[in-house]
């Protein structure tokens, strides 16, 4: 009897740790800063929604899921400098477990936020994106993703450090082929 139990509570955890191991992640997030000015850059947050999945938007009414959004940890050296633009233009449905109109992205989403730099002496701008993901059977509770993206010389070519190795590590050859003079060609 002994042994049957201890069998069953070794079967019940070995459930519990396969059960964790299937957590959804349907949105993969890419983070990177473009420059505008001297003091103001933008945080740009690219979404890659899994097939089925939906993302709301920034723009929701009360009362429905949590809006996705990009928060600043808290900083005197740097601060929000307006809304979040979002591309493409959301899809506006009637949904039902929710029983109102909501807007949201399928397949991908780009979200920008403008931030003043109020300090020379900034490194790294800090925070996260809270959203919430929903497919036709069920809602995800929500979800935050943080990110550190650093200034630099980096930021005026739009990619942060991780962006551009993780590019770098999956780009394709290209082959330069150099321009023939003008002047050469037509004698």
């Amino acid at each position: 009897m002994r042994k049957q139990n201890l069998l069953l509570l070794f079967a019940f955890i070995l459930g519990i740790f396969s059960l964790k191991s299937q957590v959804l992640e349907p949105v993969k997030w890419q983070f990177f800063l473009n420059s505008v000015s001297d003091t103001e850059v933008e945080i740009v947050a690219e979404a890659a929604i899994d097939e089925g999945w939906h993302l709301y938007s920034a723009n929701l009414p009360e009362g429905g899921p949590v809006p996705t959004s990009i928060n600043l940890i808290e900083s005197e050296e740097y601060e929000a400098a307006g809304e979040i633009k979002q591309e493409p233009q959301p899809e506006k449905q009637y949904d039902q477990a929710f029983d109102m109109e909501l807007s949201w992205f399928s397949k991908s989403a780009t979200l920008t936020l403008p931030v003043r730099i109020k300090s020379p002496d900034v490194v790294v701008v800090e925070g996260y994106v809270e959203f919430m993901v929903c497919d036709d059977e069920q809602c995800l509770p929500p979800d935050r993703v943080d990110f550190s993206l650093s200034l630099g010389d980096d930021v005026v070519a739009g990619k942060d450090e991780a962006t551009k190795a993780k590019e770098k590590e999956t780009a394709e050859p290209v082959e330069v082929v150099p321009q023939q003079d003008e002047k050469k060609k037509n004698p």
